[in-house]
């Protein structure tokens, strides 16, 4: 008897490839780019979700899969977020951008309830082990023919720009993003997949998933994002501090050592081997950069304080932008406040911000204590790799306009479906199959 095939784990495997996809298919051509959210388009990542959705709505109708929303504090923080989007879009601005800003939360958090349910199956982790072991394929290959030709796909004509080249012949690595600082903010989202799902083999199978995840290591480093580069280090060391609550086998004394400094003496001589373009690129640092960071800073504060409680509309900050800036930055730099707390705070006022940081405390919170406190070791893996994401996407946030992007939206959603997962599968701890997988089984 032929064996079925399971279209879900192809559908969310080709979710996370779109995701590499810079670019939409504008559904009108002639209106101007907008790099502040959604806008009139079909983004790469609808085709496979809606397929994710077909196939969940499937699965719960025939095997009985319940993808059904749960009530419990994580989807109640989603829904009054949401609800607070909703009800700012009524004062918003610039409604027709607020309403595809809305409808692609929705989608996303449709997209989280059925993550919850999918990664917290042994087929789900795997199609998330190879998802991710692909991407840093794929980025190794386009990154490095850029960084030794200096060709770039950034800007809207792929032209080499300042962004890319910090020195003559010295090239920063931007992926298919074409932004190093997205690449590499990206990258250190989901790269603590790989690392966690090396601690459940021996062997081979262990080696080829630290190579993927060195792989990645290098792209973050040669991407040259300072900020992208710091939080790959914090993140290692906050793995390497937690093995003892992740690792599938217990580690002798000397494994233990060869642990903490394997990865320290690598990190090491990776510094050394890049140490003359990693101070450059630390050292010529332009102001115009800094300064528009400013001038997009005081148009923030200037919304905030004309629309205190429900801000000038969801995605209409770089539309509206022009009526709150004194410094005429809008005339030649049209994008988004960067920083994620002052860009939610500007388009939905205080009460979006609050609903925001309601969601980020309660899915961290959530988090840290089934990675603390967890007797289930899938669990604490789940919960681990989706906060070390979050922190990532919150901490990159203070500094980056890129949280609106298609890339790291939907990957935001997956990280808090994996704490749903994560406590998920903690809840059914009664099933004593749960003790025997990890991420990726080794049995």
């Amino acid at each position: 008897m032929n064996k079925r095939i399971d279209f879900l784990p192809i559908c969310y495997f080709f979710l996370f490839i779109s995701l590499m996809v810079n670019g939409r298919l504008r559904l009108d051509p002639t209106a101007p780019f907008h790099f502040g959210g959604a806008e009139y388009a079909i983004s790469p990542f609808d085709i496979p979700l809606v397929g994710i959705f077909i196939f969940s709505l499937l699965s719960t109708l025939w095997k009985k899969t319940n993808y059904f929303i749960k009530f419990d504090s994580l989807d109640i923080s989603l829904i009054i977020y949401l609800t607070v989007l909703l009800i700012t879009t009524v004062f918003s601005q610039s409604l027709d951008f607020s309403i595809y800003e809305l409808v692609r939360q929705f989608k996303l958090f449709l997209l989280y309830i059925c993550a919850r349910t999918f990664f917290s199956k042994q087929s789900g982790l795997t199609t998330l082990i190879v998802s991710i072991s692909f991407i840093v394929f794929i980025q190794g290959v386009v990154g490095y023919f850029q960084y030794f030709t200096g060709q770039t796909i950034s800007g809207l004509n792929a032209e080499v720009s300042d962004l890319n080249e910090i020195a003559s012949g010295v090239y920063r690595v931007a992926g298919t993003f074409g932004h190093p600082g997205i690449l590499s903010q990206f990258l250190n989202s989901i790269l603590g997949v790989l690392l966690v799902a090396s601690f459940n083999y021996k062997g081979y199978k262990k080696n080829i998933i630290l190579i993927f995840y060195m792989l990645g290591g290098i792209i973050i480093l040669t991407s040259l994002a300072r900020t992208g580069i710091a939080m790959f280090g914090v993140i290692l060391f906050l793995t390497i501090l937690l093995n003892a609550k992740l690792n599938a086998y217990k580690l002798g004394r000397l494994k233990k050592v060869l642990l903490v400094m394997g990865p320290i003496l690598i990190c090491l001589g990776l510094l050394i081997a890049f140490f003359d373009v990693i101070l450059l690129r630390f050292t010529t640092a332009q102001d115009v950069s800094l300064n528009i960071r400013f001038y997009l800073a005081d148009i923030a504060f200037n919304m905030i304080e004309n629309n205190p409680l429900t801000g000038v509309g969801l995605n209409a900050f770089t539309t509206v932008m022009k009526h709150y800036d004194h410094t005429g930055v809008s005339g030649y730099f049209m994008f988004p406040v960067h920083n994620i707390y002052l860009l939610i705070a500007s388009e939905t006022g205080l009460i979006g911000l609050i609903s925001f940081l309601l969601v980020m405390c309660v899915f961290l919170f959530s988090g840290v204590k089934i990675v603390r406190k967890g007797r289930v070791l899938l669990a604490r893996q789940l919960a681990f790799c989706a906060i070390s994401g979050l922190v990532v996407i919150y901490l990159s946030g203070l500094l980056g306009w890129s949280w609106r992007l298609d890339c790291l939206q939907v990957i935001f959603y997956i990280l808090l479906g994996l704490v749903a997962a994560a406590r998920k599968i903690e809840g059914e701890n009664k099933n004593e199959e749960y003790y025997n997988h990890t991420i990726h089984s080794n049995k």
